[in-house]
């Protein structure tokens, strides 16, 4: 029957919403947007595929901090400051 999801209060999140909407519209499923309303459509269908995960940088933050305080170089792969989404 679908799905309709309107969001209220502040949004902390939005990296992370956009994200998900994003991942959501490349596995085949559109959604509507209007201001704090979500709504997918009756009949969505996530369809299969292949997919690139990036590096979390959340995760990857203790590294950088280590790296930091040791006063050592370190090399992350897969995580690319210009392109990601996160917040």
């Amino acid at each position: 029957k679908g799905v309709e999801i309107t969001l209220s209060g502040k949004v902390v999140s939005t990296p992370y919403i956009n994200m998900t909407l994003k991942v959501m519209n490349k596995f085949g499923v559109g959604i509507n947007e209007e201001n704090d309303r979500f709504v997918i459509p009756e009949f969505s269908q996530y369809s299969s595929r292949e997919f690139n995960i990036e590096g979390d940088f959340s995760s990857a933050s203790y590294f950088i901090a280590a790296s930091f305080f040791l006063n050592k170089p370190i090399k992350l792969k897969n995580l690319c400051y210009h392109s990601s989404l996160q917040g």
